[in-house]
Parts: C-alpha cells; structure tokens; sequence
C-alpha cells in the first residue's frame, strides 16, 4: 500500500507539472521558462564532469568576484551515495582562499544557486541519451541528502554552512524547471524517477527551503526577500497537497502586503534605495517574475486584493516621481563605465516605463494601471522628449518623497533639462551616502556632492543600530512619518530642505564600508570619538530657469568644540574622444578614437588649459570639459582650504595637482598605448575628486552657489555665460550670503544664518528669519523667506499671514505671498481594530501636526478620495464591511494633486474593517484551570513548518500548564538545547461579549530583529492574521460571544541555547540579532486596553466542546456565517464549503458577477471557485462548466440571468451535485458519474440543508483521500 500510494503521488505530480491548468494552476507558475532558460538545461553533459559525478567527484564552478565571466573549478572528492559528509567538521583555510572555499563546501551542504541541482552531468547525462544508471546514481544521491544533511549539518562543530538566501522559495523553481525540462525531452521521467526519492526530495523542498525564506524576510529587509516571499506563495499554489503549504501561502501573502509598509517607504521608495539597480528591482521582480502569476490564499478577502493593488500602485507612481527628465533611473553611488570615460553616472534607461503597454501577459487588469492625469502626462513627457505630449505638461516640476526624504529639483520635464536630486534617507540597509546631493544635465552628473564630513566624519545613520547576518547591513524597517522639514515648488523657485542629527562617526557595519566613495577605509569598527553636538539643516534653492542652485548648510555647533568641517565633491573630467571641435561621432572605432584622445590631450595641454580648476581667492572650482555642460561652484560664509579625500590615515590629501597634467603622466607612463590603456586611463581620471574644508566653533553657514554653463567646444569660450558681478555679503553671528547677477541680467540676493532668527541684511531686502532670498527681473522683486513673517524691501516693510513664504512685489507695489509648508504627515485612522460586530464608530487624526489648516476627505468604496469626496467633520458610524480610504488635504485646493504625499495632500491612508457575526461561545465540560501542552522536537525547519499543524509530528510528552507562554514553565518543559517547540490547547474564557483583539509581539513581524521563535495562534479553529497595514499595524481581532473559546497555540523556538549561526557563510548572522526572552501574547477587547492574556482566564477539559458550527476541517475559517445544520444553506455558503474543502485560492484577477459586490464576505470565496473552474460566469448554466450531468433531465438545468450568481438563494440538490463533480474533476482531471455514488439524485430542484451539504463534502473529502 505505501509502495502504491508513491507511485500514485509520482504520477499525480508529473501530470500537474505536465498540465498545470488540469490542476487550477496558472502555466507560467510552475515553467518559469523566462527565468530559467529552457536551452541552458539541454547542453549536452560534460564527460570529464560526468566521470567525475559517477565516481564520488563533486566539480563546483565559482566566479571569485562578482562580474568576472571566467569560473575557477573546484573538484573535491565527497563520497559514494550514503557515505557523503554534508557538512565539514572544521575548516582551515588561508585567509585569501576563505571565502572562494566557502562557497565549495557549501556546495556540499547546499548547492548555492543549483538548489538540490547538485552533481548535474548526471541527470544531462540521462535527458541526453536516456541512460537510468545516471538517473539512479542522482537519485540515490539525493536520498542520502534528504535523509542525512540535516543531521550533518546538527553535528558539525561549524557555524554558517547552510548558506541560506532570502529567495530560497525560488531554488524550488529551478528545480521544478528542470524537472519539467527534462520531462518534455523524456516523457519516460514520470516513470523512471523514483517514486521515494521523489516524496523525499519536495518533503525536503517544503521543510527546508520556504521556512529559510519566510524566517529571514522577518528578520532581514534586502530585496532578495521580496522574491522569495512571492515565490513562495507561487510554490505554495504549486504543492498545495502538503499541509505546510497553506500556512506558507499565507504567511507569504501577509508579507508582501508588509513589505510595502516596511521595506518600501509610505511614498514608494525601498529600503535599500542606494543604487538604481537596488531601487528598481523591488518592483520589477514584483510586477514580471511573481504577482502576475500567484494565486492567494483561500482566506484571502478582496478587499485585501485592492490594498494589495494600491500599494503596487504607489510604487509605479514612484518610479515616475525619480525620472530624470531624460527618462532614466539615476544611481547614488559614482560609476565610471568602460565606455567613453565622461559620464560617470550610471544612467540606466528604463524604457518600458515609458511604454504605454503595460498589461502584464495573462493579467488582466494591471498592477500598474495608467490613472488619467499626472501618470499619463509624466509618460508621455518623457515619451515625446518635449517636456509636453497631447495630454498637456505634467502639473509637477519638482517632486518630494517626504517619508525616503528624496528631493528631485527639475527646471522642465524636457529632455536634456537640469534635474537637482537630493538624500536624507533617514532609515536605510545600505552603507552609501545619505544627505548628499547630485546635480544631472542632459542625464550627466555635473557635480556630487558629500553630507558634512566633521572631524573627518561622515553621519553615521547605522552608529547604534544591529547588523544583519544577511545581504543588508543593518536591521530597521521604513519609517511611518514624513520628514519635518520644508518643501516648496512654484513656477519661480523651488526648495528642498534636509535636517541631518545623526551622530558623526566612521565606524562601519559589519564587513561593508561606510560611505565608501568619499574615501572611508573598510574594516574601521570602533570610533572612540563619536561626535553628537552638530545638527546641519542643509537647504536647497532653485531659481528656475536659471539654473543655479543655492545649497545652504546651517550647522548648529551645541557644544562650541573647535570642529573642522568638510564638503568632499565628484566633480566630471573629461577629454573627448573625437574631435572637439566637431560634432561626437558615437560610431569611430576605437583606434579612432584612441588618436582623437591623444590628440585633444595634446591641444589641451599646450593651450594650458585644465579641466577642474580652482581659484583659491575667488573661492571657486569651475570644469570645463569641451563639448559638455560645465559647472561654476562658489563658496560664501567660510574661507575654505581645497584638498583631496581622506587616505588610510583619515586625514585629508593636499589638494591634487590640475588633472590634465596626471592624465599626462599616465599616458607618459604608457609607451605605445592601446585603445584598452586608453580606456582605463579615460575611466580612472573621469572624476576629479576635491574636499573643501573649514573650522570653527561657533554656530554658522556656508554657502555653496553652483551655476551650470551651456556646452561649447572652443576652448575660448568655456568660461562664457558664467555669473557677474559676484559679491559676498557677511553678516553678524554667522551670517552670510551674497548678490550676483546671471546671464540672463536676473539680479540675486541671498543670506542666511545658522540660527532660528537673524539679522538678515542685502543690499535690497532684510528680514528676521533664518534665510532670504531675492530676485528682480522685468521690474519684479520675486523670492522666498524662511522663519519669518514679513520682509523689508526698499524701505518698504511687507507682511504675510505666514512663517515661511513666497512673495512677489509686482512693478506697481502689490505684494502677495503664499505659504511654504512641511510634507503632510500620517493620518491615523480609528479605532486599531480589523473587526466588528453590528456598528462601528470611526475617526481620524494626524496625532504629529497641527491641522488646523487640513481637511479629511475620505471614501467607503475603494476608490481613492479626491477633494470632490466626502467631508470628514466628526466620527460616523460604519454598519458594513468597507475599505475605509482616507486622504488630507490643504484647506482651499481647487484641484486633487495626484495621488502621493506631498505638502498640498498627503498619503492615501487606508483601512479594512469587516463586519463579523459573533463566534458562539461553547459548552465546556468540567474546566479546569490551565492549558493542556505537547512538546515536540526536531529541526528548527520541520518545526516552524508543521508546529501548528495537527498529528504531523511525533509528540515526545505532555502536560498541564498554569499560563500561556511562561518563560519559566518553556524552559522546564524544553529538554533539548537546540529547536523544539510547544502547542498549547485549552479554552479562553472570555467576560464579556464584544471584539476582541490580539497583538504580535514585537518583534515577531518587525524586521527589527530575527524573532528567534514562530508563533500561531488559533481561536476556534480559525488562525489569526495579524493585519499588514499602517491601520492596526500587527493586530488581529475577533468577534466573540462571552464565555469559553477555544485557543491554540503553536510556539516554535527555533533558537539554540548557544548561538549557531545557519546563513550567509560570508556574511554570519549576529548573535545579537537574535531576540532573547519568550513573547507575551497581548489582548484588548470591551472595556479593557491590551494587556497580556490573564492566566486566569485559561482552562482545559478532558471532555471536548460542542457547538452548532461545521467542523473546521470542512467550513474552515469563515468567521462570517456560520450553518445551521437543520437549516437551508446559501449558494454562497456552499460555495464556500467547496472552496475550502478543496483548498482554493482566489487569483488577483476579478470575475465578474453582478451580484456580488468585492465588499461582500463570500467576494472572495466566488473568485477562489470562479479560479478553479468550480463555477463560471462564461455559460448557460448558474455552475455550468463545459459539461452537464447528462442523467437528468433538461428540466434541471436553471439559466444564469443577466451574470448573477444569487449568493443568498437556497441551492438546490442539483447545483449542489454540479459543484461537487466540477470539485471532483478539479481534483482528478475526469470524472464518472457513477462512481460519485455518495450524490443523491432524486428531487434536483429540492432545497439542501446545512447538515446534508456538509455531510455530502465531507463524503467528496473522503473520496479524493482514499483515490489518492
């Protein structure tokens, strides 16, 4: 009988991968033949390798260093089947040698990126010519993996040799990929394979792989974790049969919705936003490689399904808010590429955002769906080139990220046009700079610049916080609140404003360095002198259409120490490569251009002119780069002293000489150079890398004014079109500023002082504040005042209604002005509950702001609130489930600003509020006080897989405890050092009637901290979900009647009692990542706050409760209807028997039915049976498919009407039986009526009740289980 139910698994198993759509699955599912290239598994076999597999040889291939095309080959003996040691008692190793080697004995542990793909000749060997020896050598050695690693692993005195990733999920794919490769080529396979090694092998994929992903997406906030949780939920539609599987599918679904409120900003941004590839593969993995084909978990509530779609929305939205004007992603970090040497940015053209086709293969209704208004006007600005497309100008110039503190300055959204991107990410997992500034012109960085350095000391965002022992450098999670700083954008100016309070050190985190661009030396763990006493508020101006940007640092010195501070720059080098003189010619050969090179070098040299020069009495650095935009940068406030980066010794080079004459020295040093030499000479000086430095020890400012010049070539003229009449102005108490007067004849006057108020005085204009701007142009006085009230201009005093404003004085005297205001903050919405029972009251707030001049403007139906939408004036009552969606808004506004945060609106907040009827309380037999246990022990992996799931692993004891999760009681009861586990079973005996709610401890779903134990908690029958919202962040609620309910919980304590390390043999995960102390379940309900769950109210009984509620296994969680066994039941309700007996997920798509509204508790159920071929909107019949049960009569068949599915009307015996053989087909792909003999089919038109149609389910149950 085992042997037979093998061999029936095996042939259930290759004909779904065969035929996915026979099993309800979607085909791009389980092929994932455009990740994994079908032709790259159908080379032939190597025979040397070959050879080698089949005597005991492990060959492993490793590129050293990321990037290198060539793989050294390490070849090591492991043993025949049953023999191999899966992982190494000790390893010594030279230190140049330590982490190449790694990688190879994890090859034996865990084979990297082959997944269980290991000694791969082998099963090539057997696709190509069909040899089974080769097939069984494999297969035998996959059994010794399955049955022997683990316990390898266990025993060895080694730390992190299960080299885990946080796309585990995904090793499956490959896997299965393969599998189905080779199936294509060898039909055979289905019965070659070994029917055990075959149950083993995906047993092994179930308990070892997703528990990996899941832990370390908690614990971990790297962008290899958003593909592994949607893998995950992938594999989990894929091995549905295995119990794990529904616990992964929804876990993995809980933290995709989380992941966008903790690895992506409220605005859009992630986590690890260092470069452009970090920025943009989050949502690119997201939208190609996993959403489009998941299916959700079968509790899964649509309303769920649009909060999903409106966090996928504001990610698109984000992509277009970092477009430079020429339609690129920009990276932070300096790239020099190996192509012409100048523009050293990496600027990576992301075309498909701009195409307008971006349905995504079979799904038919976009994630990133185009919304009429800004998305299409930005799409087809950049399209165009223009700046401007049929749908008019983008409404937005200028872009604030308020919660990633992203500012995007740009003059047009025509190509070519400037765009001024500054950083003040103040949550973050890369080591890469943070409040630095870059400034682009036709999608060329002109110029980078640093945060303040202080001491020669960078801020420091990670000084205090933990290192991960993953792919990121610390832990944390994206912030819930905006910056506190301001933002203004207008048709004359913009400005940016950064509040940088960080502590300034270099100690970096873990082995990566620390703003490594700006010369901070690797492997500084400590600094001694952490520097806490200076705040810098660093603003930026922009006068538009002039292009100069005014960045203003304010540095509040507390402590009066003497500092020395610092500005460091990339400023751009180049010598062109054709003639300058004449228009590029991109397609010269390389000879070519190395002669124009040498050339050119040649002119500049003898003409004496450098590219970055430096005038040490003006206070300015200039480039001037022929046939590029160039840049003039001027210092006001301080006398700066110029010089190079920090060396090894952490002090600052002396200034370099001119850069024109170290390229000539290098070309010197090259007799008979080649184009190669060429090249890496026009990369290696591409950058001209200058520190500008000051001290003191009083509060003050200093003033860098950088102005761009159009591009020529005559060397005469680079120096053209440069600002005039330049002059400083100094002031009292650290004021400082200047005037000057433009190309275009715009005059400019500028102070600012590091204080709250100062005396701000130019020629022109004063004002108490921090900061005055000015300009006159065509008989106009134009500009902004920060910190004040009113301005003085000519003797005139204006004053405004506001502390920070934009004015204009028109050449008749009229004075107007408008606010300049901080980003709008979170709105909270209330009460923190998911649930309730017949009303609910709710309300909303900005607890951190004052809102006095905002307005609430909110929407029930899920669509996003406009300034048209409903008013909120006071807390309303809600009577049924709604997607509560929320917005603020300026008071005023005469139009909706697009949907992200900002300072005129800001972020769409939302919640899920389902109205539930009340969980009866049960009859309890003789309670007693306590809580039943049983104990279990195993690998950490089995146990978080199956903890919670009944009778699948083996009890060792149990017992009685007087409270849940007692510290004191765990560790009485745990007799291991390693995993183990405890499920609690009792009943809560609740006083009163209401809704209850329960709290994840804190760090259980925080990625703060790996949690070190898995938690499952059950309230009769149905488990919790702890919501994946900003709305009741964490928390689950419940409506319960008063009295007994029964509890279980599943505790898994996946730590050992001496810290072992089981990821990233590279990177080691950190012993104090790992939480300590034993989590406290919290609950709050009617007339009482959160507090832990009293132990009082916990019993036990040796007698089971009864109640009127169908068994779990069958009506399982639904916890809005319940049946009555004697009464009629619902097609919705019956429907939902079928969709959970069989386990069905609803899709991301939606079906249409007229009559079923997404706001209705069974929308999700319909989807889940629609996907699933269960019932259909597509035919003549209410359940039709493309069959009918041929004996009864046409009298039976019942038309479905206008595509209503009439959730509320009885069923009849007749669509009951319908639905019960589509469930039969669904499961085994055909069906014979006869042989569903537990089907009545006399009286078709009469109506069904509770009790029957449970029994007829179960019975459905029962007959897959036994043909299976």
């Amino acid at each position: 009988k085992y042997s037979e139910a093998l061999e029936a698994y095996r042939t259930y198993f290759f004909d779904k991968l065969k035929n996915p759509e026979k099993y309800g699955l979607v085909r791009q599912n389980v092929l994932f033949y455009y990740w994994t290239v079908k032709q790259s598994y159908l080379n032939k076999f190597n025979p040397v390798t070959l050879e080698k597999n089949l005597n005991g040889y492990k060959v492993v291939g490793f590129a050293p260093h990321w990037g290198e095309l060539s793989k050294k080959l390490y070849i090591g003996k492991v043993g025949e089947p049953g023999a191999v040691l899966w992982a190494p008692e000790k390893i010594d190793l030279p230190d140049n040698e330590r982490d190449e080697m790694i990688y190879f004995y994890n090859s034996k542990v865990h084979p990297g990126d082959e997944g269980l793909w290991f000694f791969p000749d082998l099963l090539f060997s057997y696709t190509e010519t069909g040899n089974k020896e080769h097939l069984k050598r494999w297969t035998d050695y996959m059994d010794d993996y399955t049955m022997n690693a683990r316990t390898d692993l266990d025993n060895s005195s080694v730390d992190g040799f299960r080299m885990a990733v946080e796309f585990e999920s995904h090793r499956v794919f490959s896997d299965l990929t393969r599998l189905r490769i080779i199936l294509d080529e060898r039909p055979e396979l289905a019965e070659d394979f070994d029917a055990a090694t075959l149950a083993r092998m995906l047993m092994s994929m179930v308990t070892d792989y997703l528990p990996y992903t899941i832990r370390m997406r908690r614990s971990e906030l790297a962008n290899w974790g958003i593909w592994g949780i949607t893998g995950t939920m992938q594999v989990a539609q894929l091995l549905h049969e295995y119990k794990a599987m529904e616990y992964f599918g929804r876990e993995a679904l809980r933290l995709t919705r989380y992941t966008f409120i903790t690895h992506s900003t409220l605005d859009g941004e992630n986590f690890e936003a260092d470069d452009n590839g970090h920025r943009s593969m989050p949502i690119q993995f997201a939208r190609v490689f996993s959403l489009p084909f998941i299916s959700l978990s079968q509790d899964t509530h649509m309303l769920e399904v649009l909060d999903l779609k409106d966090q996928m929305r504001i990610m698109s939205r984000n992509e277009l808010v970092r477009m430079t004007p020429d339609g690129n992603f920009f990276s932070q970090i300096p790239h020099i590429p190996s192509w012409d040497g100048a523009p050293y940015w990496r600027s990576v053209p992301e075309k498909r955002l701009t195409d307008l086709n971006w349905k995504l293969r079979n799904y038919s209704s976009s994630i990133f769906e185009i919304e009429n208004g800004e998305m299409i006007k930005r799409i087809e600005a950049l399209r165009s080139g223009t700046g401007s497309s049929q749908f008019g100008e983008p409404e937005i110039r200028s872009d604030i990220s308020p919660y990633s503190a992203w500012y995007y300055i740009r003059d047009s959204w025509k190509a070519g046009a400037a765009m001024f991107a500054l950083s003040n990410m103040r949550e973050a997992s890369q080591p890469f700079p943070h409040h630095d500034y870059v400034l682009f012109k036709d999608s060329l960085a002109m110029i980078q610049g640093s945060p303040l350095f202080v001491d020669q000391r960078p801020p420091n965002i990670f000084h205090g916080k933990i290192p991960t022992g993953g792919k990121t450098a610390v832990t944390g999670q994206a912030g819930r609140n905006v910056v506190d700083t301001r933002f203004h954008t207008s048709e004359f100016f913009d400005l940016a404003e950064a509040k940088l309070d960080f502590p300034y050190s270099y100690s970096g985190p873990k082995f990566q360095r620390l703003y490594p661009q700006y010369g901070i030396p690797q492997n500084i763990e400590n600094d001694t002198n952490v520097i806490n006493d200076v705040v810098n508020y660093r603003q930026v101006f922009n006068i538009r259409d002039e292009e100069i940007y005014i960045v203003n640092d304010r540095i509040e010195n507390k402590a009066g120490n003497d500092r020395e501070y610092a500005q460091l720059l990339f400023l751009p080098a180049r010598v062109p490569r054709e003639d300058y003189t004449q228009k590029a010619d991109s397609t010269a050969s390389n000879q070519r251009r190395r002669d124009e090179y040498l050339k050119n070098l040649n002119i500049l040299l003898n003409a004496g002119h450098d590219l970055v020069s430096i005038d040490h009495d003006q206070q300015t650095i200039k480039t001037a780069n022929p046939q590029c935009n160039n840049i003039s940068v001027r210092f006001f406030g301080q006398k700066v002293t110029f010089g190079g980066f920090l060396n090894n010794q952490q002090q600052y080079d002396a200034e370099p000489i001119p850069i024109i004459q170290r390229i000539r020295e290098a070309v010197n040093a090259k007799s008979n150079a080649t184009d190669t030499d060429i090249d890496k000479i026009a990369n290696d000086f591409a950058l001209e890398k200058l520190s500008a430095r000051w001290q003191g020890s009083e509060d003050q400012s200093l003033i860098t004014v950088i102005n761009t010049r159009p591009a020529v070539n005559e060397l005469e003229k680079q120096y053209e079109n440069d600002l005039q009449q330049v002059q400083e102005i100094r002031g009292e108490e650290g004021v400082a500023g200047f005037q000057a007067v433009t190309s275009k004849g715009t005059r400019v006057w500028f102070a600012s002082g590091p204080k709250v108020v100062n005396h701000l005085q130019t020629e022109m204009a004063s004002a108490q504040g921090e900061t005055l701007l000015v300009i006159e142009k065509n008989g106009e006085f134009r500009g902004m005042v920060l910190g004040a009230d009113s301005i003085i201009i000519n003797g005139n005093t204006y004053r405004s209604d506001y502390s920070s404003f934009e004015y204009v004085i028109t050449a008749d005297g009229d004075f107007s002005a408008s606010p300049i205001s901080k980003p709008i903050d979170t709105v909270k919405i209330f009460p923190e509950q998911t649930a309730f029972n017949e009303d609910i009251k709710v309300s909303f707030d900005i607890p951190t702001q004052n809102t006095e001049d905002i307005e609430f403007r909110y929407t029930l139906d899920g669509s996003d609130p406009t300034i048209g939408s409903s008013l909120y004036t006071a807390p309303f009552t809600l009577d049924h489930t709604a997607l509560v969606k929320v917005r603020p808004f300026r008071k005023g506004l005469d139009q909706t600003p697009w949907n992200m945060p900002g300072v005129d609106a800001g972020r769409t907040i939302s919640a899920i509020f389902k109205k539930q009827e009340m969980m009866p309380a049960l009859n309890v037999s003789k309670p007693k006080a306590g809580l039943n246990y049983k104990y279990f022990e195993d690998a950490w992996t089995k146990l978080f897989a199956y903890a919670g799931v009944e009778g699948a692993l083996s009890e060792k004891k149990g017992g009685i405890v007087t409270s849940l999760l007692n510290a004191s009681d765990a560790e009485a009861i745990r007799e291991t050092d390693r995993a183990y586990a405890i499920r609690y079973e009792g009943y809560i005996k609740l006083p009163q009637t209401g809704v209850y709610s329960l709290y994840a401890p804190e760090h259980l779903y925080t990625s703060t901290m790996d949690a070190g134990y898995d938690l499952r908690v059950f309230i009769d029958g149905q488990e919790w979900k702890p919501n994946p919202m900003i709305h009741a962040e964490n928390i689950w609620s419940i409506a319960l009647e008063k009295g007994y309910h029964k509890i279980e919980v599943s505790y898994a304590d996946y730590r050992d009692k001496k810290f072992r390390n089981e990821f990233w043999s590279v990177f080691p995960w950190q012993e104090e990542q790992m939480w300590q102390g034993t989590p406290v379940l919290e609950i709050s309900g009617p007339e009482f706050d959160r507090k832990p769950i009293p132990k009082e109210w916990l019993y036990y009984s040796d007698k089971k409760s009864r109640s009127n509620i169908v068994k779990k296994e069958i009506a399982g969680g639904n916890n809005e209807t319940r049946y009555d066994p004697k009464g009629k039941i619902t097609r919705a309700e019956f429907t939902e028997l079928i969709v959970k007996a069989l386990k069905l997920q609803p899709s991301l798509w939606y079906y249409d039915f007229v009559d079923v509204n997404i706001y209705d508790w069974y929308s999700g159920i319909v989807q889940a049976a629609v996907a699933g071929n269960i019932i259909s909107t597509k035919e003549k019949h209410t359940f039709a498919y493309n069959f009918r049960i041929d004996s009864w009569s046409v009298d039976g068949e019942v038309t479905l009407v206008n595509e209503e599915f009439r959730p509320n009307e009885s069923i009849t015996r007749e669509e009951m039986t319908q639905m019960v053989m589509n469930a039969y087909k669904y499961k085994k792909g055909n069906y014979n009526i006869e042989n569903i003999d537990f089907v009545t089919h006399s009286e078709p038109n009469s109506e069904v009740t509770g009790a029957e149609a449970a029994a007829t389910v179960k019975k459905l149950l029962d007959v897959l289980n036994r043909e299976f």
